[in-house]
């Protein structure tokens, strides 16, 4: 996604908590975003925690 621009919703996000912050989530269709940077958090049973950060390749 980060190399072409676009980026998928997120599609087992139906109902936000109104007490969640207020964050801009993809929820129906593509977006076109041209981002330098991107970040893919995980979490795994264990307390197991992972954030990545990634950079656009640069042409």
């Amino acid at each position: 996604m980060l190399n072409n621009n676009y980026y998928i919703p997120n599609l087992n996000l139906k109902t936000i908590d109104p007490e969640c912050a207020k964050l801009d989530y993809i929820l129906e269709d593509f977006r076109y975003m041209n981002n330098k940077y991107v970040m893919s958090n995980n979490f795994a049973f264990g307390g197991i925690n992972t954030s990545l950060i990634f950079k656009k390749a640069e042409n």
